[in-house]
């Protein structure tokens, strides 16, 4: 499977697990695409767009900063990330993060735990 950037439909969303902010998000993949990948989103924080700290129960997320720069947070822990920076959210772990003045962009993998 192929998937071109261009060819992506983008949604607009507000207030993401209880942030602030605009962003716009699309999937790579979508749930059943992949086995254990419920979805592969390209998503773009618009400058101090935040995305709520929230607990995974049954799934993990992985974020990889492709562009731009913030602040992540990992169970209360905040850290400052930069384009290439990446973390994971495991099962039973709480997870958000912020965009900059300049904004971030960023994919999220959200998969199934095997825990």
């Amino acid at each position: 499977m192929i998937v071109k950037k261009k060819e992506l439909r983008f949604q607009s969303r507000a207030n993401i697990r209880g942030g602030r902010g605009k962003a716009l998000a699309a999937n790579y993949l979508e749930e059943g695409d992949q086995l254990n990948i419920k979805f592969i989103s390209l998503i773009e924080l618009e400058p101090g767009t935040t995305i709520g700290e929230h607990l995974h129960e049954n799934d993990e997320e992985f974020y990889i900063v492709t562009k731009g720069s913030g602040t992540g947070v990992l169970d209360g822990q905040r850290f400052e990330l930069s384009e290439g920076d990446a973390f994971l959210c495991k099962m039973h772990h709480a997870h958000g993060i912020e965009a900059s003045n300049g904004g971030l962009t960023f994919l999220a993998v959200l998969s199934e735990s095997k825990a």
